[in-house]
């Protein structure tokens, strides 16, 4: 039977080779068998093993050994020395992991990546640098290639001039001929704009047909424009404007105006910026002096001489001089022309605080207890004592020493003044008062309300103003001529004069044209009477009802004080019972447009007792307002001088467009309450109000008070102890207090605040009252 031997050949993948296997082929008995033919080479594989030996046959002989196959083409392994994943079949060095195929080529002389290129695309090219700016000259014949710039090379190149450091394509262009930044280009962003300057004043003018665009101005040309007059140097945008001229100096098409009222002296020309904000034409002052205040005056004011022991100052407006004496009866003597001493005028300001006082009697015809007496009340408000001197005329009255923080009463003679019977003039009718140091003064007409076992009925007291108060308009108040049963009793006003030849001019009210003529006044009450120092001129009613003096204008060429009041009257007219009235009045230049006013207490009453309030015009068609408001209250007053009269038990604020005077009055005894009489004070305007008051109550009195009208939370002290128990008035942000003065030794008291506040202070007797403002600021509003 005949045997088959299979050759197998084996598949490598990825290309490798065959195997061949040798075999034999045989027959029992017969010869050797033929050997194994080599198995053909794999297309890629590593070499084929050699052919296996043929089996012997039974009887043939030992088949010869195949040979062995030739090497695959790929299928066998290299040797990678390295490491680095690549054999020696690509690794173009296998002793150095670094370098291999795909490897990152670096700028080291060596091929990294195996492309038979050595530092491609990683060397740089620099460019010869000799003057050192960084920028080089980009020449193939100089360049060089190289992993690091040699010396004297640079990386970046460009330049147009290495011989020069300041060009390079870095630079900034500049105006000078050259091509800084190598753009090839000369000077084309460094020229400036030339502007034609004919008046050569540093500003040219802006117009495209004449300017010029260079490195340097050409001439006649300057750098700035804006020049809005070329001819002019004085006129461009570089010169201050100046005002007050119809010129635009400095070119900004705005023509400044000066200001309106402002008066400027050169030496002794002026002149002033009119209602339009131009100057005026010049004036020279010639015999006059330039102030910047007045401009052509007099006398420069401020200024001042001594003319032996009187001081020669020029008024505030330069008009005059105004004439003081230094007085040594007042501790003041003259020095660089002004009154030396605590009561010299610029020591004193102006309030109720002074050292020369006028005292007066005034008409008080129906006081028949003749042992009471006229008297004032000095109140010392310093830590001096002070001498007191009164005196009438060339005549001195009395001499008296007040200690410091206390009072003196002094006794004065009652003047024929108390019963005039119509408008007289008396020369030296006022005491005059100097004390050596600041004091307050109140006179008493009578001070008693009862003497010698009977009642004095008649009185009223007035805060006096010093000297330095006083001033030259004042508009009066007073109350209607009083007809009752057989009386016909006036009211009256006096004023009084501190210099010779004061000129006073009297203009009546809508209700006073009707006086008891004398003294040069016709029955009319118009009239300008002359005045010498001292002298008082005393103005009474008389006529209807309907004739009051209030409203009443007293204008004067020099200072002068106003008493008004009235002989004796009911308040209201038909109720009981008459008392005398008066109080010194407020210059109009101290007056104001709002007023907080209140009634006084009662001893005998829980609630205040109502009061009467006038509310005087100093101009037409004045327009009131109240808080709180009240419907029943008139809210005009049509004609200046005219007056509204309001009932009022409650405290409330006042408030006019226009200047305004109000006076207050007590009703009589018969109006309820079983005590007191009409009494009459002047409201305080809020902005004259003080944080400090010394004041006097008369310790002869039943009753004395103080109605304190203060801010709310205001911290309040009188005589060291607070006070409290403040009752707010409307919205106003104020509060009354109305406290029970004690009877202490001397009647003096003072009151201090940390806000400005106002007081007025009143008493009480049996069929007698007095009431008077508390102290006040005077200054001009």
């Amino acid at each position: 039977m005949k045997r088959t031997t299979w050759v197998w050949v084996s598949l490598v993948a990825l290309g490798l080779g065959m195997n061949a296997c040798g075999g034999g082929d045989s027959t029992t008995g017969v010869g050797p068998g033929n050997g194994g033919s080599g198995a053909t080479a794999g297309a890629s594989g590593g070499g084929g093993k050699a052919g296996n030996a043929g089996a012997s046959g039974t009887a043939g002989k030992g088949g010869t050994a195949g040979t062995g196959g030739a090497a695959g083409t790929g299928g066998g392994t290299k040797v990678d020395a390295d490491g680095d994943g690549y054999d020696q079949s690509s690794d173009c060095n296998d002793n150095d992991a670094k370098v291999h195929p795909g490897a990152q080529e670096v700028c080291n002389g060596i091929d990294d990546n195996c492309n038979a290129q050595i530092d491609e695309g990683v060397s740089n090219i620099y460019y010869v640098d000799q003057d050192g700016d960084t920028y080089g000259v980009d020449n193939p014949a100089t360049n060089l290639t190289a992993c690091t710039a040699p010396l004297g090379f640079s990386s970046k190149s460009g330049d147009c001039d290495d011989t020069n450091k300041a060009v390079n394509p870095g630079e900034a262009e500049i105006c000078n001929g050259i091509d800084d930044n190598c753009n090839s280009q000369i000077d084309e962003t460094g020229k400036t704009v030339w502007y034609i300057d004919a008046d050569a004043d540093g500003y040219g003018v802006d117009d495209a047909a004449t300017n010029q665009l260079g490195c340097g101005a050409p001439p006649g040309y300057a750098g700035k424009a804006g020049d809005c007059n070329d001819a002019d140097p004085s006129i461009n945008p570089g010169t201050p404007e100046i005002a007050g001229n119809t010129v635009d100096e400095n070119c900004d098409s705005v023509v400044e105006p000066c200001l309106i009222g402002l008066i400027e002296c050169a030496g002794n020309v002026e002149r002033h910026c009119d209602a339009n904000g131009l100057w005026t034409a010049q004036v020279d002052c010639g015999a006059q002096i330039c102030s910047t205040s007045y401009g052509c005056v007099n006398c420069l004011p401020g200024t001042a001489t001594c003319n032996g022991a009187t001081s020669h100052m020029c008024l505030p407006d330069g008009s005059g001089y105004l004439d003081t004496p230094c007085d040594p009866l007042m501790g003041s003597n003259c020095d660089q022309g002004m009154c030396t001493g605590p009561c010299a005028p610029q020591a004193l300001g102006k309030s109720y605080i002074g050292c020369d006082y006028y005292p007066t009697v005034t008409m008080n015809s129906q006081l028949t207890n003749l042992s009471s007496h006229f008297a004032v009340a000095v109140s010392n408000t310093t830590t001096t004592a002070a001498t007191v001197t009164v005196t009438q005329g060339a005549t001195t009255v009395a001499t008296v020493t007040v200690a410091p923080d206390s009072v003196q009463v002094v006794n004065l003679p009652w003047t024929a003044l108390r019963t005039a019977a119509a408008t007289t003039l008396t020369a030296n009718g006022a005491y005059r008062l100097r004390s050596t140091q600041p004091v307050t003064v109140y006179q008493f007409n009578p001070l008693e309300y009862t003497t010698s076992g009977g009642s004095t009925f008649t009185n009223d007291a007035s805060l006096l103003l010093p000297v330095t108060a006083w001033n030259v308009e004042y508009i009066v108040a007073s109350r209607n001529n009083w007809l009752w049963n057989s009386y016909n009793l006036p009211g009256f006003y006096a004023v009084v004069a501190s210099q010779d030849g004061t000129a006073v001019t009297l203009t009546p009210s809508p209700t006073g044209g009707s006086v008891r003529a004398g003294a040069g006044v016709p029955a009319n009450g118009a009239a300008t009477v002359t005045l010498n120092a001292g002298s008082v001129l005393q103005v009474l009613s008389q006529g209807a009802a309907t004739f009051d003096l209030t409203g009443t204008r007293v204008t004067s060429n020099k200072p002068v004080e106003v008493i008004s009041g009235h002989d004796c009257t009911f308040v209201p007219a038909t109720v009981g019972y008459c008392d005398h009235l008066e109080e010194a009045m407020f210059p109009l230049s101290t007056l104001s447009k709002e007023y907080i006013v209140s009634a006084p207490s009662l001893p005998t009453q829980a609630q205040p007792k109502a009061a009467f309030t006038r509310v005087i015009a100093t101009e037409a068609a004045t327009a009131l307002t109240y808080e709180p408001p009240n419907a029943a209250y008139p809210a005009t007053i049509a004609a200046a001088g005219g007056y509204i009269e309001l009932d009022n038990a409650s405290a409330f604020r006042i408030t006019a467009d226009k200047k305004v005077l109000v006076v207050q009055y007590m009703k009589g005894q018969d109006a309820g309450g079983n005590s007191g009489d009409p009494a009459m004070a002047l409201a305080v305007t809020t902005q004259q109000f003080r944080k400090d008051y010394l004041f006097h109550a008369p310790t002869n009195y039943e009753k004395n008070y103080v109605n304190v009208i203060s801010p709310a939370g205001a911290n309040v002290l009188l005589d060291n102890v607070a006070v409290g128990g403040f009752v707010a008035i409307g919205t106003t942000g104020y509060g009354v207090a109305r406290v029970l003065l004690g009877n202490n030794v001397n009647g003096n008291h003072r009151l201090t605040t940390d806000q400005k506040a106002g007081i007025t202070v009143y008493g009480y007797g049996q069929y007698t009252s007095y009431w008077y403002p508390g102290g006040l600021n005077l200054a001009d509003l």
